[in-house]
């Protein structure tokens, strides 16, 4: 089964577009969610069709704003904005039960699926989503200007710097270019403030889900001893005392799988 779908969501007026490939119908669901409205492909692909991962079904959704899915100028791509339209990619194709695989962003929309609709997600994994305000690095410096010098000064500032390092050999960078692009720059914008304004009730929610729920580190994103932890990267001690499992990814930052993906499926594999 392979191929890109549309599904035409009313309430946001856009249709939304996705990948549906690897085995049959009758398969487990993976569904995979990027971070800040990266394409899923850039992303997850190489992930998706990993021989280990074979007999999943995936499911690999772009969200509004982002790749081939449309741009409402109306739509506020917060983490419950997005979630509601990856529930009703689920709810159209029939999936109950799925596994959430979600990077960044994704972590964060999954939480917020998953809490809203707990009969979609059997297992949550969470890839450094954030759990709390205050953004990681990149949403905390594109959110710190207003979203119209963001989009005609910062954010091409930005790529015409990370283009030059993949000129010159930079691959974090070419995979950071081309996650980006077809993504709307508002989109980029809004979705950065909804993640460094995170309603603070997210974390309570991500440790009272009844769903499975497991969180993945990258080594080299897990603060030194003594140091803050950041709202991406959470105390592992606190997840597991809420019986949440974790895992590490090791040599990895935040970006684990896009740079990484044959490890990556090391480390999620086994949760599974």
């Amino acid at each position: 089964m392979v191929g890109m779908k549309s599904l035409y969501l009313p309430f946001a007026d856009a249709f939304i577009r996705y990948h549906d490939i690897g085995a049959g119908k009758d398969a487990p669901v993976l569904v995979y969610l990027s971070g800040l409205n990266f394409s899923v492909l850039s992303c997850h692909l190489k992930l998706a069709t990993h021989p280990s991962l074979w007999s999943y079904r995936a499911i690999l959704i772009e969200y509004l704003g982002t790749g081939h899915s449309e741009t409402p100028a109306a739509f506020s791509y917060t983490p419950q904005a997005h979630a509601e339209c990856v529930a009703a990619v689920l709810k159209h194709e029939g999936i109950e039960g799925c596994t959430i695989v979600g990077h960044s962003q994704g972590g964060t929309v999954g939480i917020e699926l998953a809490h809203a609709n707990p009969d979609l997600v059997v297992h949550l994994i969470v890839c450094e989503g954030n759990l709390t305000p205050g953004g990681g690095a990149g949403t905390k410096y594109f959110a710190s200007v207003e979203e119209d010098r963001f989009a005609t000064d910062l954010f091409p500032r930005f790529l015409h710097g990370r283009r030059k390092a993949a000129i010159e050999g930079d691959g974090a960078a070419a995979a950071m270019l081309a996650g980006w692009v077809g993504s709307d720059v508002r989109a980029i914008h809004k979705a950065s403030v909804a993640l460094v304004d995170l309603d603070p009730e997210t974390e309570t929610r991500f440790l009272n889900l009844q769903t499975r729920r497991s969180f993945i580190y990258g080594e080299l994103s897990i603060p030194e001893a003594g140091a803050t932890y950041l709202p991406d990267v959470p105390d592992p001690a606190w997840l597991e005392a809420h019986g949440v499992v974790t895992a590490i990814m090791p040599d990895a930052d935040h970006s684990m799988m896009m740079k990484d993906p044959d490890g990556f499926a090391k480390v999620l594999k086994p949760l599974l």
